[in-house]
């Protein structure tokens, strides 16, 4: 596994590796850019080996700047993805509490596998499988801040409509969301924004400042008009009297 870089999916399930085999898998994983999936179920392994292995495959280059230990959101994610997959009982009421606690792209993956595991071993239909994956890339869209995170949607995205659980117009749909939703979270698009709707105030104040002055010079023309008019008046009457 250490030397394969072909293999994308492997399935272990039912072999008894327990911990000491499994640890052996991490460091064979750490090495390994290929394995995308791998099918673990029924070996009596602990719960954090298990944890380590899916931070691998959900993203093997930052395995190292992960927290030691997880926020107490993660802990709930992690412990109902296991409980999920463990489980006969109550699966679909175990697939939207997970689909709830995903925070980040990373719980996306690690759901996805999940999933499609579990449906490539007949325990969920096709059609709940492609319900709940659809469902937690709906809400993944809105996870997108940056351009890493958007490359690694359209990643997913792409995986998604390749295995049948969305269509190409879905995929389409929540690539521009996703994108739509990294810009206006962008920092410099805010700011951006920020100047705009400062300098737009400032163009409004300044343009209320001209109709101001304009009106306060149409008076003074008709003050002008009028004033004339009666100058002129006034001469003609005494134009008048001069004469008679």
């Amino acid at each position: 596994l250490k030397v394969n870089q072909t293999l994308q999916i492997l399935v272990l399930g039912h072999n008894s590796i327990g911990d000491e085999g499994a640890g052996k898998l991490v460091e064979a994983l750490k090495v390994n850019q290929a394995l995308q999936e791998i099918d673990l179920r029924f070996n009596s392994i602990d719960a954090d080996i298990l944890r380590q292995i899916a931070f691998i495959l959900g993203d093997s280059e930052r395995m190292q700047t992960l927290p030691n230990k997880p926020t107490l959101q993660q802990s709930n994610f992690y412990s109902e993805l296991m409980t999920m997959m463990t489980t006969s009982q109550n699966i679909e009421s175990h697939l939207e509490q997970v689909n709830q606690l995903i925070q980040d792209l990373h719980m996306t993956k690690f759901f996805y596998t999940a999933v499609s595991s579990m449906w490539r071993a007949g325990v969920l239909t096709k059609e709940m499988s492609s319900s709940h994956i659809s469902a937690s890339l709906e809400k993944s869209r809105e996870l997108c801040f940056g351009a890493d995170e958007i490359a690694d949607f359209k990643l997913l995205l792409e995986k998604a409509e390749s295995d049948g659980h969305i269509d190409r117009r879905q995929m389409h749909c929540l690539d521009n969301k996703a994108e739509r939703n990294a810009v206006f979270n962008d920092q410099r698009f805010v700011s951006l924004m920020k100047a705009v709707k400062f300098n737009t105030a400032r163009i409004e104040g300044l343009e209320a400042n001209v109709e101001a002055i304009n009106n306060s010079l149409n008076a003074i023309r008709k003050g002008l008009k009028h004033k004339m008019k009666v100058e002129a008046v006034v001469g003609l009457l005494s134009a008048t009297i001069n004469v008679v």
